[in-house]
């Protein structure tokens, strides 16, 4: 039973809306902060290194730098190899984000903890250390406690240390369930549409025979039925097919933006 009620991770959500609201103010956006992150840490990269590194269209990443250049976050300099290359560097200014940003969540933590006694303030503060020691050994010895404790939470993905996020067929490899019965559906439905031609033409002959007198009405139930066996499996596949290419791309964009929303908390925690 989670006793913290996830009040934990909603006071942590609350300090960031203000790190957050305080740097709008100064006229720096979300995704703006992200790029400020990434270029203190990668110094010297291209706009294209960029794109790559934050999963971002490199059109938007051409107007935010552009903006950063002309609020003084960022400076370029040609490149010493291709002088059609331009190397992006974050000014002093955007180095002093992370003391900020610090700034920031340190005097909303103080101003939280100001309603509790001196006691209450000290015995929080070493039960706060005991959680964060706890949670730090945890993470790096890669979360075993809690993946034995939980059983029934997410499996770790077959072959997730293979999976490489900038490779498409990592997509493929990882969906290969619902492709499968993408893939077999499809096929079912498609031979079932050619069969739908062959069907009408037995039963337009039945007809003529049984008015001639060489077949009988129970050849064209026979018929009849074998018809509306295939039209439902006709449709029956249609629906799989498509219920599995929704699950299919909605797992991928799922998974792109969990990908990308990963970089960006991993980029801000830098900060």
């Amino acid at each position: 039973m989670d006793i913290t009620e996830r009040k934990i991770t909603k006071i942590a959500r609350e300090a960031e809306k203000l790190v957050l609201l305080t740097m709008r103010e100064e006229g720096v956006g979300t995704a703006e902060i992200d790029l400020i992150h990434a270029l203190r840490h990668h110094p010297g990269c291209t706009q294209a290194q960029l794109a790559e590194l934050l999963h971002a269209d490199k059109a938007a990443i051409a107007r935010r730098t552009k903006n950063l250049e002309g609020k003084g976050y960022l400076t370029r300099e040609d490149a010493p190899n291709d002088r059609r290359s331009q190397l992006l560097f974050p000014t002093e200014k955007a180095e002093s984000l992370k003391s900020s940003k610090a700034g920031i969540e340190a005097a909303f933590y103080e101003y939280l903890t100001s309603v509790l006694t001196e006691e209450e303030a000290a015995a929080f503060a070493t039960s706060l250390n005991k959680l964060y020691t706890a949670s730090k050994t945890e993470s790096r010895a890669g979360f075993p406690h809690f993946r034995k404790a939980a059983g029934g939470g997410r499996r770790p993905m077959k072959n997730e240390k293979t999976f490489r996020p900038d490779r498409i067929f990592s997509y493929f490899r990882v969906e290969w369930l619902p492709l499968a019965f993408v893939t077999l559906s499809g096929l079912i439905y498609n031979i079932g549409l050619l069969a739908t031609p062959w069907f009408e033409g037995r039963l337009a002959q039945c007809l003529a025979d049984i008015l001639s007198g060489s077949e009988t009405a129970a050849q064209m139930a026979l018929l009849v039925l074998a018809y509306i066996l295939v039209t439902l499996l006709v449709q029956a596949s249609r629906f799989i097919k498509r219920f599995y290419v929704r699950r299919f791309a909605n797992n991928i964009n799922r998974r792109m933006k969990g990908i990308v929303n990963k970089s960006s908390c991993t980029l801000r925690g830098l900060l």
